[in-house]
């Protein structure tokens, strides 16, 4: 099996839409940056992948520390000259919908 390790720095910003006590919105919107730093034999993944993400969160918060959270968003994956074949090539925009529990450590 073909594998590909990449590393990444992302960047993102969250934007406060609604606080109302228990219940909160927000939005985000950011970028990140990923580069090839180990193949197998079979790949020969070189450069940089971009890749950009939108998303919206709703959280309810069950107490000082824990809330439930669900978000929405979507990513889109640049082209990065590989001749590779990968899943981003396929789908350049990834959907994605999380829920769970979130601790906070504030």
């Amino acid at each position: 099996k073909a594998q590909a390790n990449y590393i990444g720095i992302p960047l993102m910003l969250n934007y406060d839409l609604f606080n109302n006590g228990n219940f909160s919105l927000s939005a985000s919107a950011g970028a990140n940056g990923a580069w090839g730093i180990a193949n197998s034999d079979k790949l020969n993944i070189k450069g940089f992948q971009l890749s950009t993400s939108l998303g919206a969160n709703a959280r309810y918060s069950l107490g000082r520390h824990l809330a439930l959270q669900m978000g929405v968003g979507a990513d889109t994956y640049y082209p990065t000259g590989s001749r590779e074949s990968c899943i981003f090539k396929e789908r350049t925009t990834v959907l994605n919908l999380n829920v769970g529990l979130l601790w906070s450590i504030k």
